[in-house]
């Protein structure tokens, strides 16, 4: 289910600040918790005997230079 970010950016303006705080803590923790899951499940696939194309290489060093906006610039964008 996806929620428009639009709606989400005015709820959470509507929130005091102690709760939006707590809101951005629970953000992060989700986030780390599925970047964390994700990492183990890397870590445990099985090695496969067959090359990887260039498509595939691309994408994994795309997926390891991940520049994509921090948590940190969300927070600052919503005056956390």
């Amino acid at each position: 289910m996806s929620i428009p970010q639009e709606k989400i950016f005015d709820l959470l303006k509507k929130l005091p600040d102690e709760d939006k705080k707590e809101v951005f803590n629970f953000m992060e923790f989700l986030y780390e918790k599925r970047k964390k899951a994700f990492k183990e499940f890397l870590e445990n696939v099985p090695e496969e005997d067959e090359e990887l194309s260039p498509d595939e290489i691309e994408a994994l060093k795309l997926a390891e230079n991940d520049e994509s906006e921090p948590i940190e610039a969300v927070a600052e964008e919503l005056d956390l």
